[in-house]
């Protein structure tokens, strides 16, 4: 698994999907525009943390069937997500819910964000029809910058090592110097 943390979103509202770009990926050089990144910091003060995150390649979609073909096409690739945002209601077609349990059956492991802005949507509900518990997350609408930033921090960090574990590293084990001295 490469450096860079794979992450799925998947809402129908555009503005949201732009929320999640610039709460999640670094613009490189080229993407900067230097008046632009003043302004954001003069009218929301300056967004350093986002440095401090992991590299992220988002990939995003509009609709609860992307979102499980994307996941699909990540497996049979051997490119798994580290994490998945999932809208709640996505009209015209499958619902997250709907979408997470498919997702679920496809990789059991993925941490899953649960979004909503519906108060309707319990936590224990979800966690008996996607489980296990311990993979599944609720934020709520409208949320903050901050707490997108600190969920991908998290979960990524907790599914990168998990991959490599799977593919025999273990990234918490002390480097060792095969140099020989002589």
């Amino acid at each position: 698994m490469s450096g860079v943390a794979r992450v799925l979103v998947a809402d129908d509202e555009p503005d949201l999907i732009e929320d999640y770009q610039s709460a999640l990926v670094v613009p490189g050089p080229k993407d900067k525009d230097k008046r632009l990144a003043e302004l954001q910091d003069e009218l929301f003060g300056p967004l350093k943390s986002i440095s401090d995150l992991p590299p992220i390649e988002l990939v995003s979609v509009h609709q609860g069937e992307a979102a499980v073909r994307e996941i699909a096409a990540a497996q049979r690739s051997h490119q798994p997500f580290s994490l998945a945002f999932i809208d709640v209601r996505m009209p015209p077609g499958m619902n997250g819910v709907e979408a997470a349990r498919k997702i679920r059956a496809i990789d059991p492991a993925l941490p899953i964000v649960i979004v909503t802005a519906f108060a309707d949507v319990q936590t224990f509900d979800l966690a008996k029809s996607i489980p296990p518990v311990d993979r599944l997350f609720l934020l709520y609408k409208p949320f903050h910058t901050t707490e997108i930033q600190q969920l991908a921090s998290a979960l990524t960090a907790a599914r990168t090592l998990e991959l490599a574990r799977e593919n025999g590293v273990d990234p918490l084990a002390p480097q060792q110097n095969h140099d020989v001295q002589t």
